[in-house]
């Protein structure tokens, strides 16, 4: 297995499945003295026969920032999952192929999900709500998110709170040419559906 250390909080161990670009990643996340504070099982799945090198490449930087976001933001401690009845390994799932004239990316963690009302309150504090908070949709909710410097975290960590994480991974999309749709439900984990054209 190939070992990436991404800093003292956390590593990721990426071993080669039988795909050619089927990977099963477990991240962890330690505290000062090493105990383990989260564990993720993560699946990338791609379907490399149809999707150029270069885009493919792209799209994985953002990918890797999500993941990054994922085990900071999503996936909750050890405890948080027993206590919600959940099992102590959070699970993320990655899936990269082509639709059409479409590179599709679906991106999944079965973390704590959205806390509307919370990205509201940010918003509103940012000054930056252009109507009443009942009048946004749940996509418009989640779209401050993407907005630069926008974070939900209230302590810096290794990996986000510094106010770089979706909105990175935004601009990427962005540049590429594409789109990004998140869908989450409270406790039940987040899904980002994105999508770029094949130029």
């Amino acid at each position: 297995a190939k070992k990436i250390k991404v800093g003292k909080e956390g590593e990721y161990f990426i071993e080669k499945g039988e795909g050619y670009f089927s990977y099963k990643i477990c991240g962890k996340i330690e505290d000062a003295k090493g105990g383990i504070i989260k564990l993720g099982d993560i699946e990338l799945h791609i379907d490399s026969s149809k999707i150029p090198k270069d885009i493919y490449e792209k799209i994985s930087m953002a990918v890797m920032q999500m993941v990054k976001n994922s085990m900071d933001h999503g996936i909750e401690s050890k405890q948080e999952r027993e206590m919600l009845g959940k099992s102590d390994v959070g699970r993320i799932r990655i899936e990269i192929k082509k639709v059409g004239q479409k590179v599709s990316v679906a991106f999944y963690d079965d973390g704590r999900g959205l806390n509307k009302q919370n990205i509201l309150q940010i918003a509103e504090k940012k000054g930056v709500l252009k109507k009443e908070k009942e009048c946004y949709t749940d996509q418009e909710i989640y779209n401050f998110l993407l907005k630069p410097g926008f974070t939900t975290k209230s302590m810096v960590s290794l990996f986000s709170g510094r106010g770089v994480g979706l909105d990175v991974v935004n601009a990427g999309v962005a540049a590429l040419g594409g789109t990004i749709e998140i869908e989450s439900r409270e406790h039940g984990g987040t899904t980002f559906l994105m999508e770029f054209p094949l130029v």
